[in-house]
């Protein structure tokens, strides 16, 4: 997985970054927490950007889903519990600290204290499968409906209309937070039988413990592929194409995304056409909401054409490759926080090093990446065959099996 960097090019990115961040936190101490902490890479830049200290304050955490992690995250910062209010005060008496806790959090203090590069409301709300039709090509959201959960059966017969003709969808809107990843995603299969019937109907009673409503839509065929990429209120930059590992769980009908890999090969003038729809979809969400930062496209590529699913207005896990391809050269979390707190200086300060970055971590190189850990062990083995394996479409191939299994199919082979 070793990809050669230009240091001129990422030096001079990390010049600007300072230059943006410095005001910020200059003879302050920085406080590192949430999804922030102990980031020994984080806590290097903000001391070179003028911090006079940096400290890492540990909320307890909690295992489970994403969106439980991230959910407890953001009671604790909101409501931290005494001890770790002891902390703080502990080491900020004069209580001049400013605090950074990652990408996620829309909470705009802790324990008193200042967080940096916040989210704001509607950015969350941007987040939202049903919102998500705004910021999507007219000819991607119009294969997308939203329908109400209030009557289940109205639901059931929608559905089975709909895969009289072709695979659906189903996309809940959780009531009162995010659905991270593909928690509330579910496919159901073309000519469904009475059996299968039962099945979509224990899908909508899940859906309904905790949404109003779903989203939706026919199966795209394809190659499920994702962009990872920055948003200013001037231009949309973004990493190249990833293909993303999704798998159809045959019982539970649900979708499983449980990490990204290269190559996905494209010809000059598609790679192109895409790269420059996925910026446009980008730039249309700044226009809407006024968002800056980092962002995540997912869709499905087949041939020339690229048709968008959703667009993410956060750090997401993808961007852990991009920085494992960096090291502690540049953590890309600044480049987020530097557009959140200092949009205009970031916007003309950050293009250009931004984009001769861009053009090098977009190769199409051999590599892998598992989000969970428990995978670890799978995911080195996929790294070792990549430098013994001659053939790229089989090295492709055998990543994309070694994860299925009878429950879980490829859905790039459905």
């Amino acid at each position: 997985m070793d990809i050669f960097l230009n240091n001129t090019c990422v030096e001079r990115l990390r010049t600007s970054l300072k230059d943006v961040v410095r005001p910020f936190v200059y003879r302050k101490l920085v406080i590192l927490t949430g999804s922030a902490s102990n980031n020994s890479a984080l806590s290097v830049f903000f001391l070179e950007a003028g911090s006079n200290c940096v400290r890492t304050v540990e909320l307890p955490s909690r295992l489970g889903s994403t969106y439980l992690r991230f959910s407890n995250m953001e009671r604790l910062l909101s409501n931290p519990p005494r001890r770790v209010r002891e902390v703080v005060e502990g080491i900020d008496p004069e209580r001049r600290a400013v605090v950074y806790a990652g990408s996620f959090t829309g909470r705009t203090s802790f324990c008193g204290r200042r967080i940096l590069g916040y989210r704001r409301r509607p950015h969350f709300e941007a987040e939202r499968k049903d919102r998500q039709l705004e910021f999507l090509a007219d000819e991607a959201s119009g294969n997308k409906i939203v329908v109400s959960l209030k009557d289940e059966d109205a639901l059931l017969r929608n559905v089975l209309l709909r895969i009289r003709r072709a695979p659906v969808v189903i996309s809940g809107v959780p009531d009162g937070y995010l659905a991270m990843g593909s928690s509330h995603t579910f496919l159901i299969r073309n000519g469904a039988n009475s059996s299968e019937t039962n099945g979509i109907r224990r899908v909508i009673r899940f859906l309904a413990s905790d949404c109003r409503s779903v989203v939706l839509s026919d199966l795209v065929e394809g190659t499920p592929c994702t962009y990872y990429g920055f948003v200013s209120s001037d231009w949309a930059i973004d990493f190249g194409a990833f293909e993303a590992l999704v798998y159809w769980n045959t019982r539970k009908l649900h979708l499983w995304a449980p990490g990204i890999m290269r190559p996905l090969t494209m010809d000059g003038s598609t790679a192109r056409k895409v790269s420059k729809e996925v910026c446009r979809t980008a730039i249309r969400l700044n226009q809407r909401t006024g968002y800056t930062g980092a962002f995540c496209v997912d869709g499905v590529l087949k041939a020339d054409k690229y048709t968008i699913n959703e667009i993410n207005p956060r750090i997401c896990a993808g961007f852990s490759l991009l920085s494992e391809l960096l090291g502690d050269s540049l953590p890309l979390t600044i480049v987020d926080l530097s557009l959140r707190i200092s949009p205009s200086e970031s916007s003309s300060s950050l293009y250009e090093p931004l984009s001769d970055l861009a053009c090098q971590l977009a190769r199409q190189d051999r590599m892998v990446k598992l989000w969970d850990a428990k995978f670890k062990p799978l995911e080195s083995k996929m790294r070792r065959r990549a430098l013994r394996e001659k053939s790229v479409s089989k090295w492709l191939l055998g990543n994309r099996h070694a994860l299925a299994d009878g429950l879980h199919i490829p859905l790039v082979e459905l």
